[in-house]
């Protein structure tokens, strides 16, 4: 499966997409803040669903999955997780109506090929597809990274019959004094989609001539020069 989530680490790090998607050699087990971003997600979800309070014993029972996790400060994530659903609250889900649908997930079969595109998004409200991101630097545009990744379900979401011509990132900034909320909209165009659309054909033949011949992996799957400097 080619996950929308992946698109940018094919981009800056083929080599790397390659043994963590196609060969499930995956080396990152989560952090910090990932953990952090997985429950405000989680709340988000529970949020919509109309499930409050939160149920604090199952959030212990995720940290401690990570206890033996030398990237995951326990102590961090449960002093900073409340603080943060405040403001997510009061920035965002107050403020912006309740999406058409939350937690979805799509997928596309490419035609004639064995491998498919999907994953899950966080919402949908009318054409915007929507997408909470964790991070610690104030954006002042929608990354490169989750612009591809939204575009990619925009396509996927077209394609099935779901028309979507807008993108919209929550940035929930962790800052060291006081996080703060970032909403960030794009519009979303024809050639954009069509883009999308030639760099999944090209992943696709890329990886049906590495089936066909798997010395050819290191040619087409080369890792990025770039990322060393």
């Amino acid at each position: 499966r080619i996950r929308p989530s992946s698109m940018s680490k094919l981009f800056d790090h083929p080599a790397k997409w390659y043994k963590e998607t196609i060969l499930g050699q995956n080396s990152f087990f989560g952090n910090t803040n990932t953990v952090i971003g997985d429950i405000i997600h989680g709340r988000i979800h529970k949020y919509y669903d109309g499930i409050e309070p939160v149920d604090m014993d199952d959030e212990l029972e995720y940290i401690t999955t990570h206890k033996d996790n030398p990237d995951v400060n326990e102590w961090t994530v449960a002093d900073e997780v409340d603080r943060i659903w405040d403001l997510v609250r009061l920035a965002y889900l107050e403020k912006y109506p309740k999406p058409d649908e939350a937690e979805g997930s799509v997928q596309f079969e490419i035609p004639n090929s064995k491998y498919y595109i999907g994953g899950s998004f966080d919402a949908i409200e009318g054409q915007t597809v929507i997408d909470f991101k964790t991070t610690s630097v104030t954006p002042k545009k929608i990354t490169s990274a989750h612009r591809l990744q939204l575009l990619t379900y925009a396509l996927i979401l077209n394609l099935k019959g779901r028309k979507t011509n807008n993108m919209r990132v929550v940035y929930i900034v962790k800052l060291k004094k006081e996080p703060k909320v970032v909403i960030l909209e794009e519009e979303i165009q024809d050639k954009d989609l069509e883009y999308i659309k030639l760099q999944i054909k090209n992943i696709v033949k890329r990886l049906e001539l590495v089936d066909e011949d798997e010395t050819l992996r290191e040619l087409l799957f080369a890792p990025n020069p770039l990322s060393r400097m």
